[in-house]
This record gives structure tokens, C-alpha cells and sequence, in this order.
């Protein structure tokens, strides 16, 4: 026989409580219940025969409770939002913008029934919000901790269906962000703050009664009285009186790494200090708990995934730095700041790296950007755009067609930045660049030369001497002597020939034969490109058109590349600009002849760079001439317009996207906008996370008695048959939920249903179990025991997660995940001649033929805490202890109205035990059997009815491990300790935990909350309602 009781027949008071949670449309029983379940989550076939023949499977194991999927996916099949996962990973990052969207992204997600958790990274990390009273373009940040008070004040109390739901969120920050001492304390702050108004109050007493002269006596009396008005305003006290904790919806966790550990072995101080005083904090409130992010990431198979699918751009791809204009090959490794928008970001630690030699295409615009860049790499298109408002997606480079517009970036409110070169000295090597030579003096030596013409040569020359004359004479650039010019009053021409002027473009690259715009000068200041671009429009650009006609700054050149050059300089600084091609083809001109008459000359094709709109208005503020003739007339053409000129959109038109070769590319992440400045085109970037943003848990659990019989001999068996079809079924059954689930954001439809499907397939009931077949949870039988039925249930979901994607197709992220060498001993590998690996096997071999079989889903098992479907099961829940032999638990009707019940729990297995009637008085009043006459009778047997306090902590963390091992994505357990538990224990349960690779861990120290929604035992439960 079965050794559990069915709930399809008769459910107990506790049962019936929960139940009701999920009761929907005039349903009043578990079959109604599972019938439109599995109705619902089978509608994801493609048939109706297979939808038919699945719903009875689904049936066949819901039924009878042998597997029993999330809360959410009981509530919401066929009902309310149709959001039946249980929880996300948001994330936001360094900018107004994400952090507005992560806190209406955790409303709406609440709203879908979706726990949240939100991780908040180190600088140069993912999810990095700056600290607390950083500055930044109009004020000083409020820090994360901030934008999470938001998140939980904002998500209290959602409505969802006919009923409502509280806001439940995991909360984590990186070790090493500076507010993450802020960040721990918080679930301390009430009990500071009350304690404090006690001492304050107790003062005042004492002070009352002092024998003090009353003057003085009276002075203190204010003080006091001023202190407890800031301490009471400042608290988290309700206005009942009672504890209203910061962040009281969530649990918060620190993300630790072995970085930190090291430093903690080092004896580091800061490293000290935090590792004490997360464990008192822990003992004081339970949180934080530690998630221990390298241990996390070491078994996981997208540990090393990358979000963009690895989109790359090539080597010699211009990127706008803080430090100034820097090419991809030289920030390789290279942690960077860089600008978005105008705005400062950092990358991650790795800068830019490479990912191999792939195909590349050159996007080219019809105003002259242009990018290589790989076919998968996303670029911003302007999907709409009204008089106020563009609106943009993200595209692949390959998914674009001509005539689309995408973005630039608009550095319009860039700060200036730092680099080689002044003003003075860009405005001399743009004016030698625009129409400067070499020449060599007299006694041989190289000479930059700069000539003037017209009517204002003489001020032109003058202006030239005298920034040459400014040049520090105790560089390089010559000995120290006056710099004079020439002028021919009758051929309107002035000349500065100078050695210093000629050493001085050599520092920037600028030769003879090299007369352009060299790696060097896109690299200087923004004070070197100020003078560099007015320099060169003096000597080349002119100032075109009326406001009938349109006006125009122009640029023309022979030389293409230097055109190009110049358009990534000025977009730098905020102004748009168009090159047109092949303006004039080649041909003889009439030109000077420099004798004051004309000759032809054989003239190259001419090319031509042209600035218009409200980019005018931007060139005459950030560059503008020096050439008196042009700065006037651009000064009339400004005052005398009568209408704004055309606003810039920063948006240009696709023309071709052709293939341009194979050669190695390179990828970058930039936390928080998630873009950077690509040759002056808005580019996504991409990064490696553990936990992606927008994925989900999709839970279900096995319960593990179901497969429990005892035979006429007494014998316990397990029914390994029957487990495997079932977790076969349960796998086929969580992998439809994802394809019939509605989602609170776009994003994490994409992402849960088309990247990662991935699944939560778990257990409850194993300490049942445990006690059905005599074995102590701190024993090494247990051990065994989970080896046995961790690789068994593990094995079967991997092969039915295989089955699935040869029918239906893998995840969508599979080709980026399925080299991941993890050692899970549950993934298959074949190699060329057919013969099959487990994942430990492959870790340890040479081969390079070894490929692993396709899954449907990224990750396949978890281990979820399985509190209320636990209870609805009468079973235990996950591979916990029992928490106490007989409870009670806090059910609530509906949070809206804060209505709940106590509903007891009994522990059905002690019926068995045929207590007497002295014991069974004590278990009713303590929930163990510690000091009944049958422990002292029976001590093997009452081994295996310990409850969780009375297990060693060292095998709360063994046993984790253990279970660990045949699990590929997340694994919840809390370890719960007496009441007179230290802060030095508490250390060493969180080293331990390190030491044994534990992915994460949570204590709860007895009597640590003020109420506790589970009591132990009758004598708990009439201290809370006394």
C-alpha cells in the first residue's frame, strides 16, 4: 500500500485551508482543481488527440498528488493573467530610466503572481546602481537602497484575480558595492530606532527625578524631548507600535565570492568586519543570508552565457571613452568608462575581449556612418517617430533592409574630457592639415608651413605666429626663438614656415605624405578637437546658402577617409553632419597658381562634408571660426533667422549591409545602459551573467511518499518505475506551462519562452521518507539515500528534457550553452562513434569529439522551499526536517484584508509510533519527541524523527550539499537553530557552507522575529496569541 494518505478523498483541516487559495469559478474540491490544470497546460500541444492524451497523463500524476506543480500555476491556469511562474530575476541599472522600469517591472510582475529578485552588482558589474550621494549631471544619487525601498513600498499589496497578493522579494548586493553596509543593516534598522526611544525615554524618567537645579534640569528635559521626536519620525515603527521593518516583504542575501574569502583568510580588516557583522545581523533578524555566487556558477550550464549571443564589432571600431576617442584593439582587458548619450558609464573589469574570427558586414549609412560588425549585433532602430517623440527597438544588423533609420548617439550635453593637446595646438595642425605643407629649410631640417589668403591674411597670420610663439620651447618642438610670418600685401597672402610647427604635427602623427587625421588626433582632448576642427573649416570650410535656401556649413576634401574622421570628431562634441561621396568627380580645375593667377590642374575626386539644421547653432558654440570673413558671415546667417532651424533627430538611413570578410572580433558590457558609442552608431552591447535578467522559476515538486509501499513483510520499496514515468510526465508538464503562460513584460516572454525554458522540477516529502524507513537525518545512510534518489529522478528529467527538444526543438540558447563542460553526472555526451558519456565523464576526458545530446531546457531541476503546496500535499516539505512534530501555521485568506488563520499541523507518521498518552502531551506541547518515555525506549527510531533544531548544523549543510550534486540551477534550505545559538556559530555554519560549496545559505535563529508565522508545538503557539 501507499504509505501517505490520498488527498483526492478526504482533506484535512490544513489541507482544506490552502486549498482554497486556489479554488476558482465555484470549485470546491482538488479535482476540480487538477482537471483545469491539466486542461489548461495541455492546450500547449499543437493537436487536439496529443492535447487529449496529455491531459489525461497530467491528470494520471495530479490526481493523486504525486507531483503538485507551484502555487501559481494552481491559481492562475485558465484564470486571472494566465502568469503561472513563480518568480523572476529582474535588473536594473545605472540610469533613471531602468530604475524606473525595474520598479513598475516588479509591480507588474507581482500583479502576474511573480515573486522578484533583484541583485545589485559591484562597479563594472551587472546590476550596479552608483552608491549613495555619488554625483552625477544635476544632483547626487540616493543610492540602491533607495530604488529598493521604492520596490517594496510600491508592490505591498497587488490585486490579482479575486484575490490579493503580497510583494515577495529576495533582495542581494555585491560585497564589494560601498553601500552594502547600508545595505545589511537594513532589516536592523526598527530594532535600533526602538531601542534607542527606549533609552531616550528611560533618560528623561531618571532626569525627572534627579534632584538638579530645575533650569538645568529643564534644558536637558528639550534636548531629550528633541532627540525622541527625530528618533520617533526616524524609526519603522507602525502606528500601532509594532515592528514595520524596512524591506519587511523581502529577504535580503550578500553575494559573496572567492575573492572575498581569500581576503577573509588574509586577515583583510574590511573583510573582517563585514563577515562579523552580517553574522550578527543574521542572528538578530535572520537576514542577510549569503549567496555564494562562484560556488553558484561552477555547476551551472549558463554559467558562462552571454545575453547578445555574442554580437561583436571589429578592432578598428572607434569608441567615445571618457579618457577620449579610443579604438576597440587598444581597450582589450581594459575596464573603461564611456560615454552613452553623453553620459559617463563604466564597463565591465574585462574592457572589451575577444570571441574568435567571424563573419563581418559593413552597415553603411546614407549620411556616411558606417560600422563592421557581425550579423547578430544589435543596433537602435526607429521603429515611429512624431514632432516630440521617436520610438526605437533593438534589431539585429542582419534583420535591417534599406530605408530603415537607426540611431545615433547625442553627446549634445557631454562633458568635456581630458587628453593630449591643447586648443592652440589643434587649431595650428588643423589649419596645416586643411591647407598646410612640409618643406625642408636650408640646412635640411623639416618645416610645417601655413599659408594665408585673401583680405584677412594679415590678421590670419598673426594669429598663427602668435600661437606658435606660445608653444613650451622646452619640449621637443625646437630651441627657444621667435617665430615670425611673411606677408605679400599685393598677392593677399601671408606664410609661417617653422621646424617647431613641424615637430609638433610629428607628435600626432601628421608627416609629410601623412597629411590627414591620424590615430593621434582622434584621440586628444576636447579642447585639441575644439581647435582642430576650426583650424581646418578655416582653412577649407565655408559657410553656404540662405534661410530661403538653406543653410550650410561644407567641408571639401580629396580625401575620404579624413572626411569620415572629421564626422566622428564632430558627432563626438554633439553635431550631426552629412558626407556625400563623389560630390565632383575627378577632372581638371581652373585653381591659384600661386602667383597670383589661375592654372588647370589635374584635381582628384572631391568629397563633401555638410552640416546643417540646429547643428549650425551647435558649430558655432563649440567650434566656430577664427577666419574673420567666416565667423561674420555665419554670425548674419544666425541673428537673421526667423524660424528655429530644423531640430537634429540623430537618426540616419540604412543604404547596404554587405559582407566585408572574416577577422577577429570583439565584445564588451556596460552595465546599465547596456550600449555603447560605435563610431558614433548606438550598439548594444552584450555580458556574461549567472542569473539572467528576466528569467523566471517554474516550479513543480514531486512528492517523493507516493512512491513509497510497504509489503506484507513490513518492508519499505520504493516504486522506481512508476517515479520515472512520473518525473517523464512532470518534465513534459513544466516545459507547456512556459508556453501557456502570460508574462508582466515583453522581456521576460522572450526570455523565458524563446532563450532559456527553463524548468524547476523538484521534491517534498523526504523527510517522510525518512522516517517511513527508520534513517536519521544526520547519519551517513542518508547520505546514500540521496545519491539513490537525487541520480535516479535527476537522470530521468535530463532524458525527458532530451526527448522533448528532438520533438519540439531545443532552447533557444542552446548553441551558447551546449559546450559548457559542468560535471553534472546527469547530462549524456556522445562522441563520433556513438558512444555515451555522463557530464563528470567528459570533464575528465581528452576527447574532442565529445558533443552533448540537445536539451529543451537551459536548466531542468531545483529544489524550491514548497511551503503551502507541502501542506496542500500533507507532506514535508522540500528535504528539510520537520520543522516541529505538531505546528501551527499562519494561512492567509487574503492579504488584502490581512486575514489569516492558525491551522495546526499534526505530523501523521507518529501514529504509528502508538504514543502514550504522556508522550503524545508532550509532542502536542514541545513538537518533539526529546524527554517522552518512547525516546529512551526507542532512541534508533527517534533518530529519525528529530526535528530541525535538534539536528547539528555542520549536517543541515551536508545534507544541502549533498542534494546539490544532482541539481543544475537553484536549491533552497534554510538551517534552523535554538534560540541560544551565537554569532560565532553562525560564522561557522556560513564557512562551512563555503567550504562545501553550498550555492547559498539561510538561517533562522529560534525566536528571532517578533511573529513567526509557524510555531512549534502547543506552548509556542499560546505564547503568540496570549
Amino acid at each position: 500500500m501507499v504509505l501517505a494518505q490520498s488527498p483526492t478523498s478526504e482533506l484535512s483541516e490544513s489541507q482544506r485551508a490552502v486549498l482554497q487559495k486556489y479554488l476558482i469559478n465555484g470549485e470546491t474540491s482538488w479535482e476540480a482543481v487538477a482537471q483545469r490544470v491539466a486542461r489548461f497546460v495541455a492546450s500547449a500541444e499543437p493537436t487536439p488527440e496529443l492535447q487529449q492524451t496529455w491531459e489525461q497523463k497530467f491528470l494520471s500524476i495530479l490526481l493523486p498528488m504525486k507531483f503538485v506543480p507551484g502555487g501559481s500555476i494552481l491559481a492562475n491556469s485558465d484564470h486571472g493573467t494566465h502568469g503561472m511562474l513563480n518568480c523572476f530575476v529582474l535588473s536594473s541599472e545605472d540610469h533613471i530610466h531602468d530604475i524606473t522600469k525595474l520598479v513598475s517591472d516588479s509591480v507588474l510582475t507581482t500583479k502576474f503572481r511573480g515573486g522578484v529578485g533583484i541583485n545589485i552588482g559591484a562597479e563594472g558589474d551587472k546590476g550596479y546602481i552608483r552608491p549613495k550621494g555619488a554625483p552625477f549631471q544635476d544632483g547626487k544619487a540616493l543610492g540602491p537602497c533607495a530604488v529598493l525601498d521604492m520596490v517594496s513600498e510600491n508592490s505591498k499589496k497587488i490585486t490579482t484575480g479575486n484575490k490579493a497578493r503580497r510583494g515577495a522579494f529576495l533582495f542581494s548586493m555585491n560585497w564589494r558595492h560601498p553601500d552594502v553596509w547600508e545595505f545589511i543593516q537594513a532589516k536592523t534598522q526598527s530594532t535600533i530606532d526602538a531601542n534607542l526611544v527606549k533609552g531616550i525615554i528611560e533618560e528623561m524618567a531618571q532626569l525627572t527625578l534627579s534632584d538638579e537645579p530645575a533650569a538645568e534640569k529643564q534644558a536637558k528635559l528639550t534636548a531629550l524631548q528633541n532627540q525622541l521626536g527625530t528618533a520617533w519620525v526616524e524609526t519603522h515603527l507602525n502606528p500601532e507600535g509594532k515592528r514595520d521593518r524596512r524591506w519587511h516583504n523581502a529577504n535580503i542575501s550578500v553575494q559573496l565570492d572567492d575573492e572575498f574569502f581569500e581576503k577573509l583568510d588574509q586577515g583583510d580588516e574590511e573583510a573582517q568586519k563585514l563577515w562579523h557583522t552580517m553574522a550578527q545581523n543574521a542572528h538578530d533578524t535572520a537576514d542577510p543570508g549569503l549567496l555564494l555566487i562562484d560556488n553558484a556558477k561552477r555547476r551551472s550550464p549558463i554559467r558562462d552565457f552571454v545575453t547578445c549571443t555574442n554580437p561583436c564589432v571589429t578592432a578598428n571600431t572607434w569608441i567615445h571613452t571618457g579618457e577620449g576617442a579610443r579604438q576597440v584593439k587598444d581597450l582589450v582587458g581594459i575596464q573603461h568608462s564611456t560615454y552613452v548619450n553623453g553620459e559617463l558609464f563604466s564597463t565591465t573589469r574585462e574592457g572589451f575581449w575577444a570571441t574568435g574570427d567571424k563573419p563581418v558586414f559593413r552597415l553603411q549609412t546614407q549620411e556616411g556612418y558606417h560600422l563592421r560588425l557581425t550579423g547578430n549585433h544589435r543596433v537602435l532602430k526607429v521603429t515611429a517617430q512624431t514632432r516630440r517623440r521617436q520610438y526605437t527597438e533593438w534589431v539585429t544588423a542582419d534583420a535591417l533592409e534599406a530605408g530603415d533609420r537607426i540611431l545615433l548617439h547625442n553627446h549634445r550635453q557631454i562633458s568635456p574630457w581630458q587628453g593630449a593637446g591643447t586648443q592652440n595646438e589643434g587649431w595650428l595642425l588643423g589649419s596645416l592639415v586643411g591647407d598646410g605643407t612640409f618643406a625642408n629649410n636650408a640646412s635640411g631640417a623639416m618645416q610645417g608651413i601655413l599659408a594665408f589668403w585673401g583680405e584677412h591674411h594679415q590678421p590670419m597670420l598673426n594669429h598663427a605666429v602668435t600661437l606658435l610663439n606660445q608653444i613650451d620651447c622646452t619640449s621637443s618642438f625646437g630651441r627657444s626663438y621667435a617665430v615670425a610670418g611673411t606677408c605679400t600685401q599685393q598677392k593677399q597672402k601671408g606664410v609661417v614656415s617653422t621646424v617647431r610647427l613641424a615637430r609638433l604635427a610629428q607628435t600626432f602623427g601628421i608627416k609629410p605624405g601623412h597629411k590627414t587625421i591620424t590615430t593621434a588626433v582622434e584621440q586628444a582632448s576636447y579642447a585639441f578637437y575644439q581647435g582642430f576642427l576650426q583650424g581646418l573649416f578655416d582653412a577649407d570650410g565655408s559657410v553656404q546658402g540662405n534661410q530661403a535656401k538653406g543653410v550650410s556649413l561644407r567641408l571639401a576634401q580629396s580625401d575620404l577617409p579624413l572626411l569620415e574622421a572629421v564626422q566622428r570628431m564632430l558627432l563626438r562634441m554633439g553635431i550631426a553632419s552629412t558626407v556625400y561621396a563623389q560630390r565632383r568627380e575627378a577632372q581638371e580645375r581652373l585653381l591659384p597658381n600661386g602667383q597670383g593667377g589661375t592654372a588647370l590642374y589635374a584635381c582628384k575626386a572631391q568629397h563633401e562634408l555638410v552640416i546643417a539644421g540646429n547643428n549650425i547653432q551647435q558649430f558655432a558654440e563649440q567650434i566656430g571660426f577664427q577666419d574673420p570673413d567666416k565667423a561674420a558671415k555665419l554670425n548674419t546667417v544666425l541673428a537673421t533667422y526667423v524660424r528655429t532651424p530644423n531640430r537634429e533627430r540623430f537618426a540616419v538611413t540604412v543604404t547596404s549591409l554587405t559582407p566585408d570578410g572574416i577577422e577577429t572580433v570583439y565584445d564588451c558590457t556596460v552595465p546599465g545602459p547596456a550600449c555603447f558609442d560605435a563610431n558614433g552608431l548606438v550598439a548594444h552591447n552584450c555580458g556574461e551573467i549567472f542569473l539572467p535578467p528576466n528569467s523566471a522559476c517554474n516550479l513543480g515538486s514531486l512528492v517523493l511518499t507516493k512512491f513509497v509501499h510497504r509489503d506484507e513483510q513490513g518492508e519499505i520499496n520504493v516504486d522506481w518505475d512508476d517515479l520515472a514515468e512520473t518525473v517523464g510526465i512532470s518534465i513534459r508538464f513544466l516545459d507547456n506551462v512556459l508556453s501557456v503562460s502570460e508574462f508582466a513584460t515583453p522581456d521576460q516572454k522572450e526570455n523565458v519562452t524563446n532563450v532559456f525554458r527553463q524548468l524547476g522540477l523538484g521534491i517534498m516529502g523526504w523527510a517522510d521518507y525518512l522516517k517511513l524507513a527508520r534513517i536519521p537525518y544526520d547519519s551517513q545512510e542518508h547520505l546514500e539515500a540521496i545519491d539513490h534518489w537525487g541520480s535516479w529522478i535527476a537522470n530521468h528529467a535530463y532524458r525527458a528534457s532530451e526527448t522533448i527538444a528532438a520533438e519540439k526543438s531545443p532552447c533557444g540558447v542552446w548553441s551558447q550553452i551546449k559546450d559548457v563542460k559542468t560535471g553534472n553526472p546527469f547530462e549524456m555526451w556522445v562522441d563520433s562513434e556513438g558512444n555515451h558519456y555522463n557530464g563528470a565523464e567528459v570533464l575528465e576526458s581528452d576527447r574532442q569529439d565529445l558533443a552533448q545530446v540537445p536539451r529543451r531546457n537551459a536548466t531542468v531541476l531545483s529544489i524550491a522551499p514548497t511551503g503551502s503546496i507541502a501542506q496542500l500535499a500533507a507532506c514535508s516539505w522540500a528535504f528539510e526536517p520537520d520543522f516541529g512534530l505538531t505546528l501551527w501555521k499562519q494561512v492567509f485568506v487574503d492579504a488584502s484584508k490581512n486575514e489569516q488563520n492558525w491551522v495546526q499541523i499534526l505530523n501523521p507518521y507518529l501514529d504509528e509510533l502508538d504514543l502514550s498518552d504522556a508522550d503524545a502531551e508532550i509532542v502536542k506541547q514541545t513538537g518533539s519527541l526529546a524527554g517522552t518515555q518512547y525516546a529512551t525506549a526507542h532512541p534508533d527510531v527517534t533518530g529519525s524523527f528529530k526535528i530541525a533544531r535538534e539536528i547539528p548544523p555542520g549536517w543541515h549543510i551536508i545534507v544541502q550539499s549533498k542534494w546539490q550534486d544532482w541539481i543544475d540551477s537553484s536549491i533552497s534550505k534554510t538551517i534552523n537553530l535554538p534560540a541560544q545559538a551565537t554569532v560565532e556559530e553562525i560564522k561557522q555554519i556560513y564557512r562551512l557552507a563555503e567550504k562545501a560549496g553550498l550555492k547559498g545559505v539561510t538561517i533562522y535563529r529560534s525566536g528571532t522575529l517578533d511573529s513567526e508565522p509557524i510555531k512549534v508545538g502547543e506552548a509556542e503557539k499560546s505564547e503568540e496569541t496570549a
